[in-house]
């Protein structure tokens, strides 16, 4: 079944629609068309990056930068009504703060939002962390702590599995290859496993990042600075 929902990917020039893709930040499908700008309702001066989805495809979270009068990066939001997307908002505090947030992941029933933050309380210079909707309202964040966490910095978080029991992130934790590295950690009886690197197939002496698991867990879709592409 083809999605009539548009889905979106981030860009550096902004935010830019597709059809035939699995929203939540799946892998494109095979079926690409071009894409197309979403214009002004979602996009602004600033970087607008990094969309993610819940299930009924009608809500979007994503990193919008430069928004306020003091800048910074934080999460906006957008509802499709009618076939149009809304003019984007902040999300409020305790989700948008005057720290750094970004890389927003939607849980599938839209109940946890997933945000990266140098918010004071971390482990590292950059942590992952962890808020839950109650009454329809978004409670104060909760660190993921070790061992998605570390002292180093933590972010990039996409889950696989349909429990989402496995993580994959982005660290510069001890360990690596390089700058940035891809760990992974599966969660057992409720309790995240000890990260483990995953290695110079995938890992490199450059910087890894975003990597993105297919549904079924077969495949790693990951964004790199190393050496063979066509730039940064």
């Amino acid at each position: 079944m083809k999605l009539l929902t548009p889905a979106l990917i981030a860009s550096g020039l902004g935010l830019l629609a597709f059809n035939g893709l699995n929203a939540q930040r799946s892998p494109l499908s095979r079926a690409q068309t071009q894409a197309v700008n979403m214009g002004a309702a979602l996009n602004a001066a600033g970087r607008d990056s990094e969309p993610t989805f819940g299930t009924d495809r009608r809500t979007m979270y994503f990193n919008c930068a430069d928004r306020r009068t003091d800048g910074g990066n934080d999460i906006c939001t957008s509802r499709l009504v009618d076939g149009q997307w809304s003019a984007a908002e902040i999300v409020p505090a305790p989700i948008s703060t005057e720290y750094f947030e970004v890389e927003p992941l939607l849980s599938p029933d839209g109940n946890q939002l997933y945000i990266m933050s140098d918010r004071p309380g971390g482990m590292g210079s950059m942590d992952i962390w962890v808020s839950d909707k109650v009454d329809g309202e978004w409670t104060e964040p909760r660190n993921l702590g070790a061992p998605i966490n570390s002292p180093a910095a933590d972010h990039c978080l996409y889950f696989t599995g349909p429990d989402w029991s496995v993580a994959y992130w982005t660290s510069t934790r001890p360990g690596g290859y390089g700058g940035n590295d891809i760990w992974r950690s599966e969660r057992v009886d409720g309790v995240w496993q000890e990260a483990v690197n995953l290695g110079p197939q995938i890992n490199s002496a450059g910087s890894e990042h975003h990597s993105l698991p297919s549904a079924d867990g077969r495949s790693l879709y990951i964004t790199a600075i190393r050496d063979g592409g066509y730039g940064e």
